[in-house]
């Protein structure tokens, strides 16, 4: 579901030479990443309350939301960081991203298939 969310943000940024329409793309691109990572935390929160031990679940819960909360700066430098190196080919970090996320889906859906088994 996030590739198609990157698709638009990857023809805005590498097709498109209209600012406007440009810019229109990489929004509508981020509103759909942020309903989709809401979405994707509570179903990791809900997973995680269900599967841990009712004496630590406010541990881990806590745990969880700061290394999410800590984490988001590190990926923003680097993101910062590759698309100034790479300044002139941003549609190839996107082509990675959405490569990644494809990798990381799958890898997603095989460990909630082993774990419901």
């Amino acid at each position: 579901m996030l590739v198609f969310t990157l698709l638009p943000l990857f023809v805005g940024v590498t097709f498109i030479n209209i600012k406007l329409l440009s810019l229109i793309l990489i929004l509508i691109s981020v509103f759909f990443i942020m309903i989709i990572s809401t979405i994707i935390s509570i179903i990791i929160m809900t997973y995680v309350q269900n599967n841990t031990d009712e004496n630590i679940v406010g541990k881990v819960m806590s745990f969880l939301l700061t290394l999410s909360i800590c984490s988001q700066p590190i990926g923003q430098a680097f993101y910062g960081f590759i698309f100034e190196y790479l300044k002139g080919y941003e549609s190839i970090v996107i082509l990675i991203a959405i490569f990644i996320s494809i990798l990381t889906s799958i890898y997603v859906k095989l460990i909630f298939n082993i774990n419901s088994k």
